[in-house]
């Protein structure tokens, strides 16, 4: 009898044998293949705005309120302003001041009206009587003798005064070094927009000088004028009273606004008030997220409401900045990512917010996926 084996059994053993060294190919294959993962993190934006109180704390630092002043004060304030549109001109009389000069040794008395000559024969007369000391001058105020453009002039210019005999008229003599104005005269109708342009002046220069004076007063008390912050948006204004010289519709050259307000504001430490909007941000980051920087000028402060009765104030802090992916950070599964190719893999990393690029290193040569086995997965943030 043979001991050869059959054909049958040869054949099963052969293929029995390449089932085997399939397996273990597969095998080995998910066991060596490994995939190193880079990650380049990108800054993004962070934004909260957050509701301050501030007052008084009397030092107590269990107080949960930023400490600071509520102030106020009255002002009374008014200005002159010309109409903004359809102007028509009409002739005025140029007035103006000039200097009389006296190089005589004796004083020299000129009546109201007396008669001023350029050299282009424009007359003006002496609003009132001066009298001129002996080798010396006087200011005085002269207006045109006849309305019209031809009365409007710039010095330096010599007047010399036809009313006195020739010898004094050379010791004896105005000159004008300003402006003499008034001979063409520009008028418009009032408006309504006029008037609203006026109060919106006056009542922001109300403001800057109440906001003004406290930070002298601040100054002449604390001396360090870091401790003192006034920005505009911090004080309200309250009209309580306000006359304007001209009616609505009227045809004027110019027109007058008088206001009284009270101002009433809130002076604290910007650099606390940062802190604390600065700390609240930094409560919002996310796990794996760390704040790197703030924007120029990240802190935009409003006031909400000051209440002079409590004595308390509230802003509103807007503040901006900037976050980084920490390396520690876990920013995904690596379940969600088994599988996939190198292009599959960066698209859906780079998607993720606050990832710039990735770079992705197969090994073996020829492994082209990220491994089912998740220990086989490196990821890197850098």
């Amino acid at each position: 009898m043979s001991n050869a084996p059959s054909p049958l059994l040869s054949r099963i053993s052969t293929v029995f044998v390449v089932c085997a060294i399939i397996i273990a190919l597969i095998a080995g294959y998910a066991l060596i293949g490994t995939a190193t993962i880079t990650i380049t993190p990108s800054p993004k934006p962070i934004m909260n705005s957050v509701d301050i109180v501030v007052g008084n704390t009397n030092g107590d630092s269990t107080f949960q309120i930023l400490n600071g002043d509520i102030w106020s004060e009255t002002v009374t304030l008014s200005k002159t302003f010309s109409v903004s549109e359809e102007y028509e001109e009409i002739e005025g009389q140029a007035s103006g001041q000039i200097t009389i000069i006296n190089n005589n040794s004796k004083p020299q008395v000129l009546v109201a009206t007396t008669r001023f000559l350029t050299n282009d024969k424009t007359l003006y007369r002496l609003d009132r009587q001066v009298t001129i000391p002996a080798n010396s001058s006087v200011i005085a105020q002269i207006t045109a003798d006849k309305p019209g453009a031809s009365g409007d002039r710039t010095g330096p210019e010599i007047l010399s005064i036809p009313g006195l005999n020739p010898a004094l008229q050379k010791k004896i003599y105005g000159e004008l070094t300003g402006i003499l104005s008034g001979g063409v005269i520009k008028r418009g109708k009032l408006t309504e927009k006029d008037v609203e342009r006026g109060i919106k002046t006056v009542t922001d220069n109300i403001r800057y000088e109440a906001e003004v004076s406290r930070i002298s007063d601040m100054l002449q008390q604390t001396g360090i004028p870091d401790k003192v912050s006034l920005p505009e948006s911090l004080t309200t204004v309250e009209i309580l009273d306000k006359k304007i010289s001209e009616t609505v519709g009227d045809l004027v050259d110019s027109f007058d606004i008088e206001i009284t307000a009270l101002v009433t504001g809130v002076s604290y430490d910007r650099n606390d008030l940062m802190q604390i909007a600065k700390s609240r941000l930094m409560a919002l980051l996310p796990d794996g997220e760390e704040l790197i920087e703030l924007e120029p000028g990240a802190l935009e402060i409003s006031l909400q409401s000051i209440d002079s009765v409590t004595q308390t104030a509230t802003l509103s802090a807007k503040i901006v900045g900037k976050t980084l992916i920490t390396p520690t950070a876990q920013i995904i599964s690596k379940d969600d990512i088994v599988g996939l190719n190198s292009k599959e893999l960066k698209d859906y990393l780079e998607s993720i917010p606050g990832i710039d690029k990735v770079s992705v290193d197969f090994s073996p040569f020829w492994v082209t996926r990220v491994p089912r086995l998740t220990n086989q997965i490196t990821i890197n943030i850098r």
